[in-house]
């Protein structure tokens, strides 16, 4: 997928997903001597830490880079941000794990309702950010470091690096 189409996908939300609750339907075959292959069918309600551990262990995010910190770092988040209603995308969290060195792919952009990795890819850091690794970040203007914390995405532009997607840092320090 181009930059430009992956950009638009990523809508208005960069960190993003929706984990209250679930539902999972459980079908169990029941076999005694009174019944006949009966099927007996029941819901099984799992809790927002339940919800995290499946998403992050079903696409096997620890095999891939991703700390479990980080990912779940990201879920509180989205819940605080979704409980203020900052968010408009509620399926779709990307997280750039800066605690890995630049030539991984630290960059995880992850469809959490339907447990899909849609991009795991290279994602560079701030020019006074640190060489290999990112070890000094800033949310001063012109300070060319790195900014920590949450953002929601912006509007699209053609920068000196060519198509760019703008952020709104939604923190203070």
């Amino acid at each position: 997928m181009q930059l430009k189409n992956y950009l638009r996908l990523l809508g208005l939300c960069v960190l993003s997903v929706a984990f209250m609750s679930w539902t999972i339907i459980k079908i169990e075959a029941i076999n005694g001597p009174e019944t006949k292959n009966d099927i007996k069918i029941s819901k099984v309600t799992h809790n927002e830490a339940d919800a995290v551990e499946l998403v992050y262990d079903s696409l096997e995010l620890d095999d891939q880079g991703l700390s479990h910190e980080a990912f779940t770092y990201a879920m509180n988040g989205f819940k605080k941000l979704d409980e203020e209603g900052a968010l408009q995308n509620d399926s779709v969290l990307t997280i750039i794990d800066f605690d890995q060195p630049s030539y991984k792919k630290r960059m995880y952009v992850i469809d959490v309702k339907n447990y899909r990795m849609l991009f795991n890819t290279w994602v560079a850091h701030g020019r006074n950010t640190g060489k290999e690794m990112a070890e000094f970040f800033s949310n001063t203007n012109e300070s060319h470091k790195s900014s920590l914390g949450f953002y929601l995405t912006d509007q699209t532009y053609n920068g000196s690096k060519g198509y760019s997607l703008k952020l709104r840092g939604l923190s203070r320090t």
